[in-house]
């Protein structure tokens, strides 16, 4: 998606200015190995590596002669001609939360993966909203290995105590899940494959 992006903003800059572009492989070789060639090659800056471990590599193996915007961020990495670009989850949850906010809600559920990063960003939704004045009804996590969430969703909707209060008032009449009221918006934190059974299953 990024090689696609990239190319996509070259083809459509008509101006003499326009760079040459090369790709290299990083997972054919070393990194510090590719940044020699590409040196070699003429390149006057580099963008990449993407992930952490790469632009710890390559930070490790050389000195930076040339730019190098590297695709993610590592906190601990200051080196000079190295700059760090990275989609940070934090700035994601800020930005997300103020536009709910801006949108009028106020009672949110924040429904999250049950791993230490889904934790994180639980956790940064819920400063988040609550600094805005928000309330947070309910956060719920979940396993993103399954495929069915109904379990889940009811318990974060109370749609079973709905269901057991119903058959007790009136066991013999058919009834429609209520479940909790007063949620207005949910933040869900999923990869792409969960989220498309989450969705509908909301």
């Amino acid at each position: 998606a990024i090689r696609e992006g990239i190319l996509a903003a070259h083809y459509q800059d008509h101006s003499q200015a326009r760079p040459s572009i090369r790709f290299y492989d990083s997972e054919i070789s070393a990194l510090p190995t590719l940044y020699h060639q590409a040196i070699a090659a003429g390149a006057e800056m580099i963008i990449g590596p993407l992930s952490k471990p790469d632009i710890q590599s390559l930070a490790d193996g050389v000195d930076f002669d040339i730019p190098v915007l590297a695709l993610n961020h590592v906190p601990e990495i200051v080196k000079p001609n190295l700059y760090q670009f990275g989609l940070s989850p934090i700035d994601d949850t800020e930005q997300i939360t103020r536009r709910a906010w801006h949108d009028g809600h106020k009672n949110a559920a924040i429904l999250i993966p049950d791993t230490p990063q889904g934790d994180r960003i639980g956790r940064y939704l819920k400063a988040f909203w609550e600094r805005a004045n928000g309330t947070v009804l309910e956060i719920q996590s979940y396993d993103p290995n399954q495929t069915d969430f109904s379990d889940m969703i009811k318990k974060m909707l109370k749609l079973n105590e709905s269901e057991r209060h119903s058959r007790q008032l009136a066991p013999a009449v058919k009834h429609a899940s209520i479940g909790r009221t007063g949620i207005d918006v949910i933040f869900l934190n999923a990869h792409e494959t969960s989220a498309r059974s989450i969705n509908p299953q909301l």
